[in-house]
């Protein structure tokens, strides 16, 4: 095909570069910044007089971030195509970015903050288009494309909506997903979009870049029959929202909630997909988009335990570890791949082993075993002989006065009167040193208790069993840190065998469900099956299957025989190497299975050595205070006995 450009100059195509449906891209031999789109058929007069309005309304701010028309191609007086800045070939369109799988593969060091980067770059494009008087229209996971830098490009600009000379040129597709529930089974190529129906699906993309690829109408729902992703949208069942329960929608498992992310997306989630914006009320621009994920750019934390996992730091634990324990990969650490290290566990140990057996604990101190004391204060000595002697003098007394009354037969009422007056003096003589006795009784059996009491604490507090059961529990940790060699070499073995297992699976992942062509099901249901994690024929399976919503037996025997046809193409080469990528995760898991190892060890260790000298400190004190106890004890019992 021969084309010229408007001044009638012949434009030489080069090699093809896309295919679609409208048309094929070529590059340009003259110009490698640009390409040419040659549509299948020439334009009728409406389509073209909107690319060339679209030529005349494109300023700087819009070529920026889209594939613009720059000028239309002639052949023979008709409008076949059209020229635009070439798009690098590494751009990847938005979906390989949000789902987890292609992520993987396509941006293998994005992290959630990059993810975030390009929700605000998707952003600013919808704004620059906005402020243009366009509206895109036509919002789907395909017309956007992301570079490994963050930066986006809106291709397919020729779909748009585009508003020029008092002129509004319709966009006539859509895809349901995107669309809001207001516009949802009605005819495009009839309806004027609004730049608050592009807010809808604005909101939906960034949606999936925060939310790993799900799809905010994609649930759990717990009323009778099926609910598409289209019903949803259309009856406002939001499964993450406030109103989630009254809608009878849960989110999918195994994903971030609302609650987690700050309540300033939240709510914009919420305004974006409420049934107020339906009936006229805005739904946030992409400038209060920009605000809000901006405020949570500056507000992220490090998950501790996996550097790779990026999160809100209003969260008190990281969200996608808990994710992830349910066996989905959803970030990697790239430049992590061996298990060497600066840790050496051997000098670790052997800090353990230094220390001093703890043993037996030491003999209780008892009075027979200690230096306990032997003399008794004076002070005591002269109570003792001053209560005695008045004790004897009491009895004397006594003895005197019923010797007097029996001798001189006293038998009146006087004579009983002197022997009760004799006993009352015996009894009152003694009785204050009586009471310092017993006060000093009262000593002995208070330091008999706590002696006592010490005896029991020692032996409950002071045994060696804390620290051996610590022991206990790192023992398996140190030994199976020190296996890791070999448990590589045995699970590189067991890749080896797997070999056939591995090359299918690597082979099916190649086939997306998202460009699939698969009877009875549409663009709902694909985004209904990748939000609840298939994404590609690999994971294609009918435990899989029967977990999705709206996926029953005769649709997921269709996807089923389309797996199946996909696997009738697959060749095993025997000869073939295990996948480098394999080896990378295998190699991934084995260091992270290290450092969880080596911060349990350090830990470990470190709390094994202060239960160490915590029972070493206190066996002392305890010690020091039974030889206190002892003593006292003994001292009060001589005082006790001498008083």
């Amino acid at each position: 095909m021969r084309v010229v450009d408007s001044t009638g100059k012949a434009i030489a195509l080069g090699p093809e570069v896309g295919r679609g449906g409208e048309g094929v891209v070529y590059e340009l031999a003259s110009n490698p910044t640009l390409v040419a789109k040659i549509y299948h058929r020439p334009l009728d007069i409406t389509r073209a007089t909107k690319i060339s309005a679209m030529i005349l309304t494109g300023n700087p701010e819009i070529l920026k971030i889209a594939a613009w028309p720059l000028a239309v191609l002639h052949d023979k007086g008709g409008v076949v195509g059209l020229l635009m800045r070439k798009v690098a070939r590494s751009d990847e369109p938005v979906h390989e970015l949000y789902t987890p799988k292609s992520r993987l593969r396509k941006f293998p060091e994005a992290r959630w903050d990059f993810l975030l980067h390009v929700a605000s770059n998707v952003a600013r494009g919808f704004a620059a288009i906005h402020n243009a008087g366009h509206v895109v229209g036509d919002v789907n996971h395909g017309n956007i494309l992301v570079s490994s830098s963050g930066t986006n490009t809106f291709i397919d600009c020729d779909s748009f909506q585009i508003q020029a000379d008092g002129r509004i040129f319709l966009c006539p597709v859509g895809v349901p997903p995107y669309t809001p529930p207001e516009l949802q089974n009605r005819q495009f190529n009839t309806v004027t979009r609004t730049k608050n129906h592009d807010a809808f699906g604005l909101a939906v993309l960034i949606f999936q870049l925060l939310f790993m690829g799900r799809h905010p109408f994609a649930g759990r729902f717990s009323g009778r029959g099926e609910m598409p992703i289209e019903r949803a949208i259309a009856e406002f069942r939001f499964p993450y929202g406030r109103m989630a329960a009254k809608y009878q929608m849960r989110p999918p498992p195994s994903t971030l909630l609302l609650d987690q992310i700050p309540s300033a997306l939240g709510d914009n989630f919420e305004r974006a997909f409420s049934p107020e914006a339906a009936s006229g009320a805005a739904r946030p621009t992409p400038m209060e988009w920009l605000a809000a994920i901006g405020q949570l750019q500056h507000h992220l934390s490090r998950c501790t335990r996996n550097k790779v996992h990026v999160y809100s730091s209003h969260l008190s634990a990281c969200p996608w570890c808990g994710i992830e324990t349910q066996g989905i990969l959803l970030f990697i650490d790239v430049r992590s791949v061996g298990f060497e290290s600066a840790f050496n566990v051997d000098q670790l140990w052997r800090t353990l082993e230094s220390l001093p057996a703890l043993g037996v604990l030491a003999p209780i101190p008892t009075p027979q075993n200690s230096a306990v004391p032997s003399l008794v204060p004076q002070e005591f000595l002269e109570r003792g002989r001053s209560r005695r002697k008045r004790i004897w003098a009491g009895v004397t007394i006594v003895v005197a006065t019923v010797c007097l009354a029996v001798g001189f037969r006293l038998d009146s009422p006087y004579a009983w009167g002197l022997i009760i007056a004799s006993i009352a003096v015996a009894f009152f003589l003694p009785r204050k040193l009586n009471k310092q006795r017993a006060a000093t009784g009262a000593v002995v059996q208070e330091w008999e208790r706590r002696y006592q009491d010490l005896q029991n604490k020692y032996a409950a507090e002071c045994g060696d069993q804390p620290f051996l059961t610590k022991m206990q529990t790192l023992e398996p940790l140190w030994a199976e840190y020190k296996d890791l060699p070999l448990l590589r070499q045995r699970k590189l073995q067991e890749l080896e065998k797997n070999k056939h297992a591995i090359q299918l699976n690597q082979f099916l992942d190649t086939f997306s469900v998202r460009t699939a062509r698969i009877l009875k099901v549409g663009d709902g249901r694909k985004q209904m099956l990748i939000s609840y994690g298939i994404d590609s024929a690999a994971d294609v399976t009918w435990e899989s299957l029967d977990r999705v919503p709206g996926i029953g037996p005769k649709i997921a025997r269709s996807i089923m025989e389309w797996r199946k046809g996909q696997e009738g193409k697959f060749r095993f080469d025997p000869q073939k190497a295990v996948p480098r990528v394999e080896i990378e995760k295998l190699d991934r898991e084995i260091r992270a299975r290290q450092s969880q190892l080596e911060q349990s060890l350090k830990s470990g260790v470190q709390g094994a050595v202060a239960i160490h000298s915590t029972i070493i400190a206190r066996r002392k004190n305890y010690l020091t205070q039974l030889e206190q106890a002892v003593r006292q004890f003994v001292q009060a019992r001589l005082n006790y006995r001498a008083s």
